[in-house]
């Protein structure tokens, strides 16, 4: 195809390609040093193609008995059933789709007091900031994304003591 599908159609490569530059270590070396610390010189893998999200995902939180509770998959059997979601970090970013769970349901299935929690975890992504002799400027991003749910009792009231002599 020969695009870049990292860059996608959005962006305009025909005044800064990031093709690999056949001298890469002495522009790599030249470059570092105009750097700052969140700011890295790489070149742009190629992405894979994104896989599709699984079909016929639910939208809502089943009622315990005669809904689709539970699935088949892992993540429809719990009592905080989870569906998978893309996150687009954008077309400047790599990778740019991430896959995610989002809870459906905001109390556990067949629960009265149990509430979902999410699973959340901070990923390193980077975004393209520019091009430079055919090496790509990118920066370092952190952002959090939910790897599950999990059913959580409610948090345990703390009684609050008198010290002694009070």
């Amino acid at each position: 195809s020969g695009k870049n599908p990292f860059l996608r159609s959005k962006r305009d490569t025909s005044s800064s390609s990031c093709s690999i530059p056949a001298n890469l270590p002495e522009k790599v070396q030249e470059l570092n040093s105009f750097l700052s610390n969140p700011m890295y010189v790489g070149v742009i893998p190629e992405q894979d193609e994104f896989l599709p999200l699984p079909s016929n995902q639910p939208h809502d939180c089943p009622a315990p008995t005669g809904s689709w509770w539970p699935g088949v998959a892992t993540n429809l059997r719990s009592t905080c059933p989870s569906v998978k979601e893309e996150l687009d970090n954008g077309p400047d970013a790599y990778p740019r789709h991430v896959i995610q769970d989002k809870c459906l349901c905001t109390k556990c299935v067949g629960a009265t007091i149990n509430t979902c929690q999410e699973i959340r975890h901070d990923v390193t992504i980077f975004r393209l900031k520019g091009c430079q002799d055919g090496l790509a400027l990118l920066e370092k991003d952190v952002i959090t994304v939910t790897l599950g749910c999990f059913c959580a009792a409610p948090e345990p009231v703390v009684a609050v003591s008198n010290p002694p002599g009070v």
